[in-house]
C-alpha cells in the first residue's frame, strides 16, 4: 500500500505560500532581541496598567515628610521624594497616565486625520483643497508649540493634554490616508464596486480604508513614542497634570533640584519615559520592515 502526502496549497507558480503579517512579526521578534524585549516590555507596561492598585505597594499620593529623600531600599524600592511619597508606587502609578495621554491621544489624532484624508482623497476638488490648507495651518506650527498652545487656551488637565496631542498628531495622519486613497481609489475593485452602485461610505470603509490601513498602524505606533515623550514634555513644562499627580514628566520636574542630592527622584520617572519610549520606537521600525514589501523577507 503506497502512502502519499496530502497535497500542498496552491499557489502562484514559483511562489512560496504568503505568510500573515503576525507570523512574520512574531519571526522578527525571534530574530531581532531588541525588537522582542521592546514587545515583552510593552506587554509588561499594559500588565502594569491593569494591576496598578495591587502592585503599588503605598498609595501614590500619600505623604510622610519624616521619611522624605529616603534612597532605595528594602520597604520603598525606589525611594522616596521630598514629600516622602514612594517613588515605586508612584511610577507605577503614572504609567497608567503616560499611556492614556499616549493612546487615547493618538486614536483621537488617528480618527480625525484619517477622516480628513479619506475625505480630501476620495472627494477631491474644492473639498481638497479646503482641507488640505486647513492641515497645512495646523502644520505651519511646530508640533510641541501647538501644544503648548492649545494647552495655554484650554487650561492645564489630562483631557486637555490629550486633546493638544491629538491636534499635534492630525496632520501627517491626514497626509498619509490622502495619499493613499489617491493611489488606490481609482484600481479595479474600486471602479467595480462602484459600477454594481455601492454607496460611497461603503467604498470607503469595505475597499479602501482594509488596504491603506498598514502604513497607518506603523505611524500610530511610532506615534505613541512622540505622544508619551510629548505628555510628559508638558508636565515637566507646568502646562500639564498638576502636583500631586503621580505623571512621570512632572516627577522629573519636581525632583530636578535634588538631582545632585537625590538622584533617585529624578532617575526612575525618566528611565521609565526612556524605555517606554524606546520600546514602541523599536516595535514600530518593526512593524514597518514586516509591512513594507520592499523591505528584506523577515
Amino acid at each position: 500500500m503506497t502512502v502519499t502526502s496530502a497535497p500542498r496549497p496552491a499557489t502562484a507558480a514559483g511562489m512560496p505560500p504568503r505568510t500573515s503579517l503576525a507570523r512574520k512579526f512574531w519571526r522578527r521578534c525571534l530574530r531581532n532581541p531588541a525588537t522582542f524585549l521592546s514587545l515583552m516590555f510593552v506587554v509588561l507596561l499594559a500588565l502594569v496598567v491593569v494591576a496598578a492598585p495591587l502592585l503599588g505597594r503605598f498609595d501614590p499620593l500619600e505623604q510622610d515628610l519624616m521619611r522624605a529623600f529616603r534612597p532605595p531600599d528594602g520597604q520603598h524600592w525606589f525611594g522616596t521624594d521630598r514629600f516622602g511619597q514612594d517613588i515605586y508606587s508612584r511610577v507605577v502609578h503614572g504609567a497608567r497616565l503616560s499611556l492614556a495621554v499616549g493612546f487615547f491621544s493618538v486614536l483621537m489624532g488617528l480618527t480625525a486625520g484619517v477622516g480628513i484624508g479619506l475625505t480630501a482623497g476620495f472627494f477631491g476638488g474644492v473639498t481638497d483643497e479646503l482641507l488640505m490648507r486647513f492641515i497645512d495651518v495646523l502644520l505651519a506650527f511646530p508640533g510641541i508649540l501647538l501644544a503648548i498652545l492649545i494647552v495655554s487656551v484650554l487650561g492645564s488637565s489630562l483631557l486637555n493634554v490629550i486633546v493638544a496631542l491629538a491636534v499635534f498628531s492630525v496632520p501627517i495622519f491626514a497626509r498619509m490616508a490622502r495619499g493613499s486613497v489617491l493611489a488606490t481609489k481609482n484600481l479595479e475593485y474600486v471602479d467595480a464596486a462602484r459600477a454594481v452602485g455601492a454607496a460611497t461610505a461603503r467604498i470607503l470603509l469595505r475597499h479602501i480604508v482594509p488596504n491603506i490601513l498598514g502604513p497607518i498602524v506603523v505611524y500610530a505606533t511610532l506615534r505613541m513614542a512622540s505622544a508619551i515623550l510629548g505628555g510628559a514634555t508638558l508636565s515637566f513644562l507646568g502646562m500639564g497634570l498638576a502636583p500631586p499627580a503621580p505623571e512621570w514628566g512632572l516627577m522629573v520636574a519636581l525632583g530636578r533640584q535634588q538631582v545632585q542630592s537625590a538622584p533617585h527622584v529624578v532617575f526612575f520617572p525618566g528611565l521609565s519615559i526612556f524605555l517606554t519610549v524606546l520600546a514602541f520606537n523599536l516595535l514600530g521600525d518593526a512593524l514597518r520592515d514586516v509591512i513594507d514589501p520592499r523591505s528584506k523577507p523577515v
